[in-house]
This record gives C-alpha cells, structure tokens and sequence, in this order.
C-alpha cells in the first residue's frame, strides 16, 4: 500500500489507519444503544414517581366527589313522612271509585299503593317494612273485594282499614293522626285528619317508631321473635 505520493506506507502509519476508525465507531454505537425502555442512559427522567402522586391525588378528588354526591343523595331520599299524603290521597281515591262501582279507577289506585310500599321498602327498609306490615294484609283483602265487585264487603274492609292505619300511627308514637272515611271531617285527601281539639305533646318524634310499636302490630312481633323478612 502506497500513500498519495505513491511511496510505501509503514507499519506503523497502517496500525494507526485501522485502529483509530475502528474504536470511534465502537464509541459511536455505545453512545447511541437504547437503554432498558427505549430511553438512553443521559435522558431517562424520573417519571414513575410523579405519576404515583397525580394518581393518589385523583383518587383523593374522586373519593370527595363520591361522599358529597352520597350525601346529596341522602338528603334527597324520600321518608315515610313525604310519601303518606300521597298514600293517604291514592286510599280515599280508591274510597270513592268503590262507592261509585268505579273498579277500574279503585284497582289502580290500590296496585299504586302497594307499588309505594315496595318502593319504600327499597329507600328506607326499616320504615318500609313496617308500612308493608300493617298494610299488605288489608290491602290483600281489599283487592280481592275488589277483583269480585262486592262493594257492601268492600265498605266494611275499607272501615278495618283505616283501624289499622290508626293503629300504626298509634305505634310510631303519632297516635293524633286519625284516618277517617267521613268527608266532612277530612282536611282533604292528602291529609285525612280527623280534627279535633287537642294537645301537642312534649315529646314526639316525629316518624320514628317506639319500643312498643311491635305490640300494636297486626300479628307482628314479639319480643324474642324474628320478623319473616318477606
């Protein structure tokens, strides 16, 4: 091998020819080798740990929302206090389409009343259980009255009715409200209150049951007995 002048190269000169190129080459290739996750050894940041933390604080954003949303939801739940008016209207509606031999209207608005016990039973279990209690058996016998159009029995079960509405009320401590089949003695439908003078109690929980409502229930439970959970 001659270099440009055409005179022969040294040992030497070919040594230094073939090693330097070969070694840049080497520390070219190391340098540009893709480290563990496609990342190079200069460049890789240190990532995993800020994403812990915006995950923890969205999880902690998301666990405030939820508790307000419950709370909201909570707030928003229907108690037995809000649904009797509409219990007690659907009641003397089904009255008077009995009167009138309406079967139709008084069946509709009995299946409405039993579709308001299940759903109260959803809402709020304890307090729909004890409506479903007192009410499932007469209102049974009342639409089997109704299924066979015998409006003199009809009547009587409607008076046994409002018996036990008043027993309930008796229970949970509101023994003032009085359901009463007689118009003339009712505010109105949504609030057939039998008036009449009286004197409001120093103590009443308004909706709440006492320890003794299980004695005024109709085949209810003792103390020591366990309710059938239909």
């Amino acid at each position: 091998m001659t270099n440009d002048r055409g005179l022969p190269l040294s040992m030497t000169t070919l040594l230094v020819m073939l090693v330097i190129p070969l070694t840049s080459v080497a520390k070219d290739d190391h340098d540009s080798v893709p480290q563990a996750g496609g990342e190079t050894a200069s460049t890789a940041p240190a990532e995993p740990q800020s994403l812990e933390h915006r995950v923890a604080s969205l999880e902690e954003e998301l666990a405030r929302v939820e508790a307000s949303l419950e709370a909201r939801l909570e707030a928003l739940q229907p108690d037995m206090t809000m649904i009797m008016p509409d219990f007690a209207e659907r009641f003397h509606v089904m009255h008077r389409a009995g009167d009138a031999g309406d079967w139709a209207v008084a069946n509709h608005e009995l299946l409405t009343m039993q579709q308001i016990i299940d759903r109260m039973r959803r809402l709020d279990p304890e307090s729909g259980e004890l409506l479903d209690d007192y009410m499932s058996g007469p209102l049974n016998n009342l639409a089997e009255l109704i299924d066979h159009r015998d409006q003199q029995a009809f009547v009587q079960a409607l008076e046994q009715t409002v018996q036990v509405c008043n027993a309930c009320h008796q229970a949970v401590g509101s023994p003032f409200i009085q359901v009463t089949l007689e118009p003339s003695e009712a505010l109105n439908m949504r609030h057939p209150h039998k008036l009449q003078s009286s004197e409001a109690p120093r103590e009443h929980k308004h909706g709440e049951a006492d320890e003794s409502m299980n004695d005024h229930m109709p085949g209810g439970h003792h103390e020591g007995e366990t309710a059938d959970g239909h």
